[in-house]
């Protein structure tokens, strides 16, 4: 009788044991929500990345709920997430909704964060989209695409930089530059002397600059007034210069006619050029006026030539002359 009491009371104590275990099994799982009334929503994302079902739903860092389940969309470009909220917690449609993950090497969750609050609370069933998380393999495979292209950009600079080394910093180019900066130099000294003798010499005829400058400006006041005077003469006396002008057109008109007729031997000096017996007597005449006038101005008004005598003795022997 006691045995059989005994071992009720053991069997009791066990189920009260198992019962309590299931209980903390139970309340520490993930996937207990109790009795607590929840809504569902569909997290549309191009991928999950290590999200699992039962991952926790924190907003603000407070679980409000959990993933239930993750699956193919029926066009299989997109993955559909359901999750399951306390319905103590509303959502508003303006949250931003992503996958991060707790640490380096953690868990995935589904993070909820609020914005303005602005919109209606969302609803059971309703489909949100969902930002997809960070993949790190995607980008240790771009930080290796860049680092290859850095790579690729150093190689360039550095043959870059030999080139230039080699062309540019040559020792024949850097005597040339050497000699090209010595020639700057002397050519600098040269102008730097050139300005001292010049302002010397503008300083020490600083007196005579600026007399010649007042006289220039007198000069060309003095021609600006030239200038006014001319052209009040000119306004004045147009008449009489266009006359003059039609009067000298005239005359230019009667000279040429002359010329024309020398030139075909009409009038007296066309007939001196052309009749040649005429030309040679006045030409003659020209040269005895020129004998004229000379023996005039040596020998005078009256002037008159001695007669010229003649010997008209004979001689009838030879010797000496008796009359000498």
């Amino acid at each position: 009788m006691s045995s059989a009491r005994q071992e009720w009371k053991v069997g009791l104590f066990v189920l009260l044991g198992l019962t309590l275990l299931g209980i903390l099994m139970v309340q520490f799982s993930k996937s207990w929500t109790g009795f607590k009334p929840t809504y569902e929503l569909k997290l549309k994302a191009f991928n999950v990345g290590g999200l699992k079902p039962q991952s926790s739903v924190l907003m603000a860092g407070i679980v409000v709920g959990q993933v239930l389940s993750t699956d193919l969309s029926p066009d299989g470009k997109s993955v559909m997430i359901r999750v399951r909220i306390f319905k103590r917690y509303g959502i508003h449609r303006d949250a931003r909704i992503l996958i991060e993950q707790s640490g380096f090497l953690g868990d995935q969750f589904v993070s909820i964060d609020p914005q303005e609050n602005q919109g209606s609370l969302l609803k059971d069933g309703e489909e949100i989209t969902c930002q997809e998380p960070f993949n790190l393999q995607e980008a240790a495979r771009s930080a290796i695409g860049l680092i290859h292209r850095l790579d690729g950009t150093v190689q360039t600079i550095n043959a870059t930089v030999e080139r230039v080394d080699r062309l540019l910093l040559s020792e024949n180019t850097l005597t040339n530059a050497q000699h090209t900066l010595d020639n700057l130099q002397a050519v600098s000294t040269q102008a730097k002397l050139t300005l001292t003798d010049l302002d010397e010499l503008i300083r020490s005829n600083r007196a005579g600059i600026v007399v010649t400058v007042t006289n220039l400006a007198q000069f060309s006041e003095r021609l600006n007034q030239s200038g006014a005077e001319v052209q009040t003469l000119l306004a004045n006396n147009r008449s009489n210069i266009t006359s003059l002008i039609a009067h000298t057109e005239s005359a230019s008109s009667q000279v040429d006619g002359l010329f024309k007729d020398l030139q075909a031997g009409r009038g007296l000096a066309g007939s001196l050029l052309k009749n040649e017996p005429l030309d040679g007597e006045f030409k003659q005449l020209v040269n005895q006026l020129t004998l004229l006038s000379s023996n005039l101005n040596k020998f005078g008004l009256f002037y008159k030539p001695k007669p010229v005598r003649t010997n008209t003795a004979v001689f009838l022997y030879p010797g000496k002359d008796p009359r000498r």
